[in-house]
């Protein structure tokens, strides 16, 4: 693989090779030389729809390659493109450089770490009290985290609340409160953050057990599936109440399966129904789009997988997945929740992920 190098034929600046795959590294928007390339041990870029992104770049100090005045400074952007030599280079990930670390072994080696954060990661410094009146939630999101740096966006629909409270929390832990709400996810890119809905028809990569899918662990659990979710909540401005259900018609989808957690878990169980009426909501659409959410949170976590593949940068989180060769029931299309793409010099490059499903094959 490169590190620093194009990764294209000949070689590149910098350029380390597991067969014919390549990665490239850039500190503070330069690449790396070919001596600081040479030094690369580890690099590992890791994605989720939960937590801020996080790379690490591990660098032996060889010679003082690594020296104070090379080292890049705590704000740094890092960047990562991974790929293959015949394909090219993809961008994985960016972040901003936040933690250095230096580990010195008995046998001389001296290791230098470098951690950056996404994005979300700024969002969950410092907290804030704050009420803002008549307004939609993307505009009350982006009044909690103006400041912070990343841009916020949210597509809630137009939804609005003639008040909102920010009682003592942070940017990012009031931004995900809202996106499960609303049933969004929460992804990033450089300097933004976005709260979108899943997108389950979009074409990602497929692997095949046994070629480019080296390992695959599912989990088909029924403890969490529900008939439906029912919400009540008293509405002030009229006085009377608000009432919202959401079953299986409220599905986003069954990504190609047959049998959904729902039917699974009514089977032998009988049907079950989940209320909620802690949380409070102002309208019948807030209301409507919450149960939805809760329901589809409790669908897709009927299959759970954690796979390890043949390192693919196209295997992106929020995207989706296609496994073949796994059986008639667990065969499919898979929404992708987080990706760990490693290049290390002993092992090579490789993928890791972890996704979800509302449904098994019959």
């Amino acid at each position: 693989m490169g590190a620093g190098g194009s990764g294209g034929g000949g070689g590149g600046g910098g350029a380390l090779r597991d067969l014919a795959a390549a990665v490239e590294i850039k500190l503070g928007g330069t690449r790396l030389t070919d001596e600081e390339a040479a030094t690369l041990l580890n690099v590992k870029v890791e994605r989720g729809i939960h937590l801020p992104d996080r790379i690490e770049v591990v660098l032996a100090d060889v010679g003082g390659t690594w020296s104070k005045d090379r080292m890049p400074q705590m704000g740094a952007m890092i960047e990562v493109s991974l790929g293959y030599v015949e394909s090219g280079l993809v961008k994985v990930g960016s972040a901003t450089l936040a933690y250095q670390e230096t580990i010195l072994h008995r046998s001389g080696l001296r290791e230098v770490h470098l951690v950056g954060y996404g994005p979300r990661y700024i969002l969950q410094r410092g907290v804030q009290a704050k009420n803002v009146e008549d307004t939609s939630v993307d505009d009350y999101v982006n009044q909690a985290t103006g400041g912070l740096g990343p841009s916020v966006s949210m597509e809630e629909g137009g939804l609005s609340r003639p008040y909102f409270l920010q009682a003592n929390q942070a940017g990012r832990p009031l931004l995900m409160e809202w996106a499960s709400r609303l049933g969004l996810v929460v992804l990033e890119d450089d300097n933004s953050v976005r709260a979108v809905p899943p997108d389950l028809s979009a074409s990602g990569p497929e692997f095949d057990f046994g070629r480019d899918l080296r390992d695959f662990r599912a989990e088909v659990n029924t403890f969490h599936q529900v008939s439906k979710v029912k919400v009540t909540a008293a509405d002030p401005s009229q006085k009377s109440q608000i009432v919202a259900e959401a079953g299986v018609d409220k599905a986003l989808d069954l990504m190609g399966g047959t049998v959904s957690g729902t039917e699974a878990a009514e089977g032998p169980f009988g049907e079950v129904v989940y209320e909620v009426s802690d949380t409070p909501v102002r309208s019948q659409a807030e209301a409507d789009k919450f149960a939805a959410a809760l329901y589809n949170d409790r669908l897709f976590s009927f299959v759970i997988g954690f796979g390890t593949a043949k390192g693919n940068p196209q295997l992106k989180a929020g995207g989706t997945v296609t496994l073949n060769k796994l059986g008639k029931k667990m065969s499919g299309t898979y929404y992708v929740t987080r990706v760990v793409h490693e290049f290390a010099v002993k092992e090579g490059f490789r993928s890791f992920f972890e996704v979800c499903r509302p449904s098994i094959g019959g």
